[in-house]
Formats: C-alpha cells, structure tokens, sequence
C-alpha cells in the first residue's frame, strides 16, 4: 500500500504571522499548525519547487527562507534584505 504523504499549506497575513497547516490523511482528524512570527506584515508566501523550503517576504523589505526540522519546527536559512546582495545566513 502506498504511503500518504502530508498535504502542507502555508498563509501569511497583516497580523505579522505566517501559519503552516498539516492537513489530515483521514476525516475526522485535525489539522495541525505551527505560527512563524515576523516583525512586519507578511505579504506572501512560496514554496519551492520540491515543497521544502518557504520563501516568504514581509512588509520590512526582507525575504526569508524557511525548512522544517525533523522535530516539526521552522528554521531560517537565511533573508535577503532590500538593498542587499548577499544573503545573511544564521548558520
């Protein structure tokens, strides 16, 4: 039998939060969520094409890349701020 794989959604919005939801594989179950909090409203949010990594840019000029841990955590790779070139790594 194949293996379900998670169906992952992401929003943002004005409130300075972008929320990440792990649907359910039956009915009846929940969605699970984990809340990122920025400091400026966030206007959008992409997944990547392998559906790893969420870009997401805030009202501060600042685009930053996300991936989850093997724990269910969010980690920032990095952000590219307005006026910059380089991207700023927190590893």
């Amino acid at each position: 039998m194949p293996k379900l794989v998670d169906s992952v959604v992401a929003t943002c919005s004005q409130d300075k939060k972008v929320v990440v939801w792990t649907l359910p594989k039956m009915a009846g179950e929940q969605c699970q969520y984990k809340e990122i909090i920025f400091s400026a409203p966030v206007w959008r949010v992409s997944w990547s094409i392998t559906g790893t990594i969420l870009a997401i840019s805030s009202g501060d000029d600042v685009v930053s890349l996300w991936k989850q841990t093997s724990s269910g955590d969010w980690e920032s790779l990095g952000h590219v701020d307005d006026g910059v070139s380089a991207v700023s790594s927190k590893h």
